[in-house]
């Protein structure tokens, strides 16, 4: 059966520890990459504890204007597809 890699974009992250937990549970998933987009927290700190990659991408770091989300998209896009995230 083909491992299904799952990547998690959160805010603050308040529910990853339990959907680690819940996600752990299941033979052919895993969590392998966490972005968040409200900075460090609950979710990064679950993430790193279990050696799961984790960063955060702030719209305001992207700049101002309507190019902002684009460049913020590209970049979120381009590691999941390093990633290889399935979901």
């Amino acid at each position: 059966m083909k491992q299904i890699n799952i990547a998690l974009l959160i805010g603050s992250g308040s529910r990853v520890p339990g959907i680690l937990k819940c996600v752990r549970e299941i033979e052919n998933a895993k969590v392998v990459f966490v972005i968040s987009s409200k900075g460090e927290g609950i979710g990064t700190k679950a993430a790193r504890k279990r050696r799961i990659r984790a960063e955060v991408f702030r719209m305001k770091d992207f700049g101002k204007g309507e190019d902002a989300r684009e460049r913020l998209v590209a970049v979120v896009a381009a590691i999941l597809r390093g990633r290889k995230a399935d979901l």
